[in-house]
């Protein structure tokens, strides 16, 4: 979620070597998730799979082969709020993606999809899977939320918490033994604390404040007006749109970039999303594991690119917070995790999480 101002550096002649470099982080990824599945005594059943990762920014469709990938494509992100029926609102995005690699679907023994508005019960686990392999001709179909997916990315297969914050935040703890329990996830009206869109939608608000004369942040003011134009441009704007969510978590690089530049509420916004995160993998831990016993703790999401803004704070305050949690760098996404489970399957540690067909 930091800006991309080093990026831009970047000259033409640099670009390939740029790109090599984000395949060689993405095969680095791939590598750990193997090496700490096998650490778990997970065994891992090579084949031909699809890894749906639907989160509420995009949807990604991602296709392995002897767990290397062979193809990829991009959708639209899966909504929570529209005015079609469940399945529809699971699968526009997914579907999308799928229909561009058609002619990649051959052969494939599973399809895993982690979908972000997915909470759903059994009833509508089977419609989903149904239509899923109504379209590809692939009866293996792992369904789930995509923290689960991201859980198994961070921690390759292992019990522990992870928090995954991106557009929206939710946590994720999971004992050996398969009791688990989640923290947040209810989405941007009724929680996702800590989210790119909660840290986006505080500084619109800190921008607004400054326009009324009612303290706020003039650095926020002007970064909006910067990116949307006139103040009373964007109310009409977010108030139009059937979902601002992607909108609004956009400012969220703004924020941080005035954070950057010492601008204090700016700061004082990524400080308390710190704040947030730590509560949410703490409520979540807490419902699990007991507080003396030694805890495996992961993150995972784009806004943990902020790393002096976010990912320090979180790390003092998880040690401060649960002395006996060992804090763990994450493995993978929740790509590799969504892999990671249609080649060994959701096991033990993922069975009251993730619906299988076939």
């Amino acid at each position: 979620m930091l800006p991309r101002s080093r990026l831009r550096k970047y000259s033409a002649s640099n670009h390939a070597s740029l790109r090599s470099w984000r395949r060689a982080c993405r095969a680095a990824d791939t590598r750990r998730v193997w090496r700490r599945a096998r650490r778990a005594g997970v065994r891992l059943t090579v084949g031909r799979v699809v890894v749906v990762d639907g989160g509420q920014t995009t949807c990604r469709v991602v296709i392995f082969e002897a767990g290397r990938q062979v193809a990829c494509a991009s959708a639209e992100a899966v909504r929570h709020h529209q005015s079609l029926s469940p399945v529809e609102q699971l699968l526009r995005g997914p579907e999308q993606g799928l229909a561009e690699l058609a002619g990649e679907l051959t052969s494939v023994d599973a399809i895993c999809l982690g979908l972000a508005a997915f909470h759903a019960g059994v009833p509508i686990a089977r419609l989903v899977q149904e239509r899923v392999t109504a379209r590809t001709g692939v009866s293996r179909v792992l369904l789930t939320n995509d923290v689960v997916t991201s859980h198994a990315g961070a921690l390759g297969l292992r019990p522990g918490v992870v928090v995954a914050a991106g557009t929206g935040a939710i946590a994720l703890a999971v004992a050996g033994n398969g009791r688990w329990a989640r923290s947040d996830g209810h989405g941007y009206l009724l929680g996702d604390a800590g989210s790119g869109f909660g840290i986006g939608l505080a500084g619109l608000r800190s921008a607004f404040r400054h326009a009324d004369g009612r303290g706020g942040s003039a650095k926020l003011r002007h970064r909006a007006e910067g990116r949307f134009g006139s103040l009373a441009a964007l109310k009409d704007l977010l108030y139009g749109l059937p979902s601002p969510v992607a909108l609004v978590a956009s400012f969220a690089e703004d924020v941080a970039a005035e954070a950057l530049a010492d601008d204090e509420a700016a700061a004082a916004i990524w400080t308390e999303a710190g704040g947030q995160l730590t509560e949410s993998v703490l409520c979540a831990a807490g419902r699990v594991f007991p507080r003396s016993e030694e805890v495996e703790v992961s993150w995972t999401g784009g806004l943990f690119a902020a790393a002096d803004l976010l990912l320090a704070p979180f790390q003092e305050q998880v040690r401060f917070r649960w002395p006996a949690a060992r804090l763990s760098p994450p493995g993978g996404g929740a790509v590799e995790g969504g892999r990671l489970l249609a080649e060994a399957g959701p096991g033990v540690l993922f069975a009251g999480l993730v619906h299988v067909s076939g």
